[in-house]
């Protein structure tokens, strides 16, 4: 589950032999597969009424059922404008919206390894 207060740490990033500041990270994208829906209909009422309950941490951004089609929640939008496509185009379509909306975030945070390795390593005893 993400949650919007997550503790992120970046690393400096160097660039033709000079350091960058850390980037603030960016929103983490949430998605969802699934071989299919149980919903009836599939990407109708009760999608739309089960992302409405979400708030801004919890929001799911794409979603495809095989057998249903793909969601699509745009960037700032409520849900509404929720876009949907068929089972015909539905993985194909899921897998470009994704690149898509991964490129429109642009270049990720270097990441700090020590503080990701930390909790992973221990004092030798004396």
């Amino acid at each position: 589950m993400r949650s919007a207060r997550s503790h992120r740490p970046s690393a400096p990033i160097q660039q033709l032999a000079q350091a960058a500041r850390p980037a603030e990270p960016k929103r983490i994208l949430a998605g969802i597969v699934a071989a299919g829906s149980g919903w009836n209909p599939p990407l109708g009422q009760p999608l739309i009424e089960a992302l409405k309950n979400l708030d801004e941490a919890h929001r799911l951004d794409l979603g495809c059922a095989l057998d249903a089609g793909i969601f699509e929640l745009p960037e700032g939008a409520d849900v509404d404008d929720l876009v949907c496509t068929d089972a015909e185009v539905g993985l194909a379509m899921f897998a470009i919206r994704l690149v898509a909306r991964l490129n429109s975030v642009g270049t990720v945070p270097a990441l700090d390894y020590d503080v990701y390795t930390s909790a992973l390593t221990h004092p030798r005893s004396q």
